[in-house]
């Protein structure tokens, strides 16, 4: 900060960790995951040079090795996945960091790569985070209402298959939870026509629809549907029609909104787990061929020991 590269954060902690959640930078978002809200900080815009990337590139690793980690936040697992007991300064967790790849993908006619995936020696890093409620203190004033934050961890997983595995259940359980609020907004419906049609005598029936959807989404983690909760469905009292129905009109919208975010969830993963598959049959095929070079050296190996020394050398390249 003395020589102004960098510059410390001047919003709200939550406000700042929707920043670092919104952006494609990795020291953002490792900022987000490690280090304690007394150390967020931007860079210093003045930093970079126009058009110079590999001295941008510089500075981004710079970004990194500044970021201060407090190894409470990391978890053993991942240290031993990745093979490492942590610095007193957590630096040779940085410098995997810095050597760490993205996931690059292809959306339509372009490519691009996700912050969130990343490939080191084999193995994946994946930062995952997700907007939850604000922790305002209730009764929680209308901006509260509306405010979230975010949570975040990272997870190393040892193989492609793993993380293969990991995409294909995260695509499955966003379809599962589509069907599931494509259901509740179905009680949702019955609900506001009950109270069209009987004004009066509609409170018994709704209520007990509103308290199947609460049971329902009950353990659900994400902050629209936990706010939903709190703010719509648990106001809905069965005594006052207009404004039972306003709440669950509102409910109704939420779970609408939610079940696209679910879409483009499951969308953008099927992306990243096609490319996985691509990874994963271009190791094969150099496996493949590795074997057939050196079945070749075997049948023959006093005239083809070239070919056994080219079979490591194909391999070799094809691993860079």
């Amino acid at each position: 900060m003395r020589n102004k590269s960098i510059l410390p954060s001047s919003r709200s902690q939550e406000n700042q960790r929707l920043e670092f959640y919104k952006s494609k930078n990795i020291h953002e978002r490792l900022e987000m995951i490690f280090s304690l809200k007394e150390y967020y900080f931007t860079i210093n815009p003045t930093s970079f040079k126009f058009g110079d990337k590999r001295y941008n590139r510089g500075v981004f690793q710079n970004a990194i090795d500044t970021i201060i980690i407090d190894p409470e936040n990391v978890v053993d697992s991942s240290l031993e996945t990745l093979g490492i007991t942590l610095d007193p300064d957590c630096q040779n967790l940085k410098e995997i960091f810095k050597k760490m790849h993205p996931l690059n993908y292809q959306d339509t006619d372009e490519r691009k790569y996700t912050v969130r995936i990343h490939e080191y020696e084999g193995k994946y890093i994946v930062f995952a985070a997700h907007k939850t409620m604000y922790n305002a203190t209730q009764p929680a004033t209308k901006g509260e209402q509306r405010k979230e934050d975010v949570k975040a961890h990272m997870s190393v997983y040892p193989d492609i298959f793993s993380m293969i595995r990991r995409e294909e259940h995260i695509i499955d359980s966003a379809q599962e939870k589509q069907e599931e609020y494509q259901d509740i907004k179905k009680k949702l419906i019955a609900s506001i026509k009950e109270i069209d049609r009987n004004k009066k005598e509609y409170g018994p029936r709704v209520q007990q629809n509103v308290q199947e959807i609460i049971a329902d989404i009950d353990k659900a983690t994400s902050a629209r549907i936990m706010a939903d909760k709190i703010y719509h469905l648990y106001k809905v009292y069965g005594k006052h029609s207009e404004n039972d129905k306003k709440l669950l009109e509102a409910s109704m919208r939420n779970f609408t909104q939610r079940i696209a975010q679910l879409v483009g969830i499951a969308f953008h993963t099927q992306l990243h787990l096609l490319e996985l598959n691509d990874v994963l049959e271009d190791q094969n095929l150099n496996l493949e061929l590795f074997y057939h070079q050196i079945a070749m050296f075997l049948e023959d190996p006093k005239t083809g020991y070239d070919k056994f020394l080219i079979a490591f050398e194909n391999y070799y390249r094809s691993q860079k």
